[in-house]
């Protein structure tokens, strides 16, 4: 199964984003996250993460942008994008309500083709 996702314009440069379902043991919500090949995990806010009822898995330290390190906790969460159910996601939980960045820890599963002129993003 094949969707395509238009670029977020709401960021400069535009920037690709697609929707997708982060489940838990007690609820799923649907999400719009950066596509980020650049980032190792995905980052979801914890309060979406409580909301669903994500299990914590532990903590570990990542490396920033700016690259100092961090700590952080991992939660346990299940991914359907594109029509692929992925399990067993740790996503990083984030203070940041407005950020949602899907990694490479979910883009590795998938073929992403970013179409950078017509501002469009295909994931099959």
């Amino acid at each position: 199964m094949s969707s395509s996702f238009q670029y977020s314009h709401t960021i400069y440069p535009p920037a690709p984003i697609a929707k997708f379902i982060v489940r838990g043991p007690q609820a799923e919500e649907t999400l719009i996250g950066l596509l980020d090949s650049g980032s190792d995990a995905t980052m979801i806010p914890l309060s979406i993460l409580v909301q669903i009822g994500a299990r914590f898995q532990s903590t570990d330290r990542i490396r920033t942008v700016g690259g100092g390190i961090q700590d952080v906790e991992l939660y346990l969460v299940a991914i359907q994008i594109a029509g692929h159910n992925l399990y067993g996601i740790e996503a990083v939980a984030t203070e940041y309500e407005d950020e949602i960045i899907i990694g490479r820890d979910v883009l590795n599963h998938l073929i992403t083709i970013l179409d950078g002129i017509n501002s469009m993003t295909e994931i099959s």
